[in-house]
């Protein structure tokens, strides 16, 4: 086992997760029962976290985390954030479809700081918060250019930076790396993981490459699209900060092998 300490510091905590016995049904549109996406499922995340999720396509796994945001109703069950329910407290989000969430008429500075426009009523508070997220983690990002200036890594980091900047307890990320070439990819794993490292902040990341899932969680959740809803969790031996030498390690491709084993049934 790797036996590299987990550093942290002092500030932002993350806070534990709990969903239970949750349930989602999509209506149908032409009168025909609704589709079941989530049977009942239940799940936690400890407070600092740090969960991947993986599993084929329409298992739920985009579903389980907007219904933790808040963004989409349940039939039932139940979900806290802490001592709150879904979509209360301090979250932070990035979408799959990331660059259609960004302003293009905004500068660079305006879609970061964008979340703290109703929380802090002084601009230069918010400009000297970002300003000290930018220096503590050595980012070169040009401020005043506009998104569509950006090239698509640069547009991702500035979703990051957005979803950080409000010091999330719970960061919520849905495929978030998913259009990046390979390079890029790993820049932003490396970006990622020192933003967690430092924030503590409770995470649970959708990926639908295990490679990538394994490379960033100290758990991956494996989602099926069979009644059970998680069909295993699979915990990743891996001490932090991680770089690419794990990735052909022993440990990595058993752990690969394991997981594709189980995800190969779920089309059988």
């Amino acid at each position: 086992m790797n036996n590299q300490v987990v550093a942290h510091r002092s500030g932002t905590r993350g806070s534990p997760v709990f969903v239970e016995r949750l349930t989602k049904i999509f209506p149908s549109t032409n009168g025909a029962n609704g589709r079941m996406v989530l049977r009942e499922l239940t799940l936690t995340i400890s407070e600092g976290e740090f969960c991947t999720i993986f599993g084929p396509n329409a298992c739920g796994k985009t579903t389980l985390i907007r219904c933790i945001a808040g963004l989409q109703p349940f039939e039932s069950g139940a979900i806290r954030i802490g001592d709150h329910g879904p979509g209360k407290g301090n979250i932070g989000y990035v979408f799959q479809n990331f660059s259609d969430s960004l302003f293009p008429w905004r500068t660079v500075q305006g879609n970061i700081l964008f979340p703290l426009e109703w929380r802090i009523a002084n601009p230069a508070a918010r400009r000297s918060r970002l300003e000290s997220l930018i220096a503590e983690f050595d980012i070169d990002i040009p401020l005043d250019a506009r998104v569509y200036e950006l090239s698509i890594g640069q547009k991702q980091l500035v979703c990051l930076l957005r979803a950080f900047i409000v010091e999330p307890e719970v960061l919520l990320l849905d495929e978030p790396f998913n259009s990046l070439d390979y390079e890029t990819r790993m820049r932003m794993h490396q970006v990622l993981q020192r933003l967690w490292l430092a924030r503590q902040t409770t995470t649970l990341f959708i990926s639908h490459d295990p490679d990538e899932a394994i490379f960033l969680g100290q758990r991956v959740i494996l989602m099926s699209n069979r009644e059970e809803g998680i069909r295993e969790t699979f915990s990743c031996p891996f001490g932090y900060p991680r770089n690419r030498d794990i990735l052909g390690s022993e440990q990595f491709i058993k752990l690969r092998r394991d997981i594709l084993s189980i995800f190969s049934d779920e089309d059988d």
